[in-house]
Formats: structure tokens, C-alpha cells, sequence
């Protein structure tokens, strides 16, 4: 049982010691809950979320890099794939983050980048990504959300994301405005319940 909101919010509410019986099952309020393997924290800063996934990776990273020698640069590029860029694939539930809650993220795409490419910690990493064709983070978040839209629109996507978004022809009043003639998409949930479908789908 955990309670979504604001921290302001979330310091009025009178939630000390309330619990939910179920037979004999008693559920507890609890801060952060795990849904398929994304981890939820009441305001949703994604910050525990990020913070696991980021230990996860350097975990593996280290255990990677004592094979360095005996790895070419397309095992190497193959292993990160399988076992560090597979980490974020409900990337979109972190749109709109700051890049303060983005960049242990970003650390470890850099510090993957570099044991891919055999360079040093001083070497400039961007020339790197690009001939890895591998996307910063914020930039991987958008093009997740991209691809979800284009199957909104051409009809591909699930009903519990199609339904949420309505392109802005079919609103009363707005289909003559510059939005409608652009094509232009309109969410009608707030960002919490946009994020929970987000993670109940289980988008890769």
C-alpha cells in the first residue's frame, strides 16, 4: 500500500500506522513498492528506481572488465547490450526528470561506453557514443516515448495506452486550432497514472 503525491502533500495526509486488513493478511503503508521491476517511491522522483539500476550495472560492469583482455570490441559491445543497456526498459517512466536524477544513468552509460572502447577516464566520451550509435539518456527516454506514440497513432499500440491519449481533432472546440492541423496528441490522465500504464505494459 503506498500513497502517490507531492512531499508537501504527502506531509498532510494522516497516514501513520494505517493499515488494510485482508483476511488475515494485514497490508502496512510502505514509501516504495517494486512493480515489475521498477521501483516506485511516493512522490515519484525515481531516484531509489535509478540509484538500484545504477548499482546493478557498475556491478556488472566490474565483473566484465576482468575479461577485457580476452574480449574483442563486438563481444565486448554484445555483453553490454545483454547485461547494461537492457536495465532501463521502462525508460519511459523516467520522462521529464531533471538531469540531476538522470545522471547516475548517464554515469553508466558513460563508464560502459569506455569499457567498450578500451579508452581512459580522461579520454572524451562523446566521440565514442557516437561511433557506438548509442543515445545519452535523456535522449533514449524520448525516443522510447517517440516509438510509443507512432503506434498510438497508427493503431499498433495497447488499449490502455491508446486510451489515455486523444489526438486533438476529436476535441470539441480545438479541431480548427494550429495543434489539430499538426496532428498534435492529448494526454487526458495526470503524470502518475500516464507512468503506472507506462510500467504496466512493460514497453521494450
Amino acid at each position: 500500500m503506498i500513497w502517490f503525491g507531492s512531499n508537501a502533500n504527502l506531509d498532510h495526509l494522516a497516514v501513520t500506522g494505517v493499515t488494510i486488513c485482508l483476511d488475515q493478511a494485514t497490508i502496512h503503508r510502505s514509501d516504495c513498492v517494486r512493480n515489475l521491476g521498477v521501483l516506485l517511491d511516493s512522490s515519484l522522483s525515481m531516484r531509489q528506481h535509478m540509484a538500484k539500476i545504477a548499482s546493478t550495472c557498475f556491478f556488472h560492469l566490474r565483473r566484465l572488465r576482468k575479461l577485457r583482455r580476452v574480449l574483442d570490441l563486438e563481444n565486448r559491445k554484445r555483453l553490454v547490450c545483454a547485461f547494461i543497456l537492457t536495465r532501463d526498459y521502462c525508460n519511459a517512466v523516467l520522462a521529464n526528470l531533471p538531469d540531476s536524477a538522470l545522471s547516475p544513468l548517464q554515469r553508466v552509460l558513460h563508464a560502459a561506453a569506455r569499457f567498450v572502447a578500451a579508452i581512459g577516464p580522461r579520454d572524451h566520451i562523446t566521440p565514442t557514443l557516437i561511433s557506438l550509435h548509442w543515445l545519452p539518456v535523456r535522449q533514449r527516454i524520448t525516443y522510447k516515448l517517440c516509438t510509443m506514440m507512432h503506434s498510438v497513432f497508427y493503431g499498433q499500440a495497447p488499449s490502455y495506452i491508446s486510451e489515455i491519449v486523444t489526438p486533438v481533432t476529436h476535441l470539441p472546440g480545438r479541431a480548427h486550432l494550429r495543434s489539430a492541423k499538426k496532428r498534435r496528441l492529448q494526454h487526458s490522465m495526470c503524470t502518475l497514472w500516464i507512468r503506472s500504464a507506462f510500467v504496466l505494459g512493460v514497453w521494450n
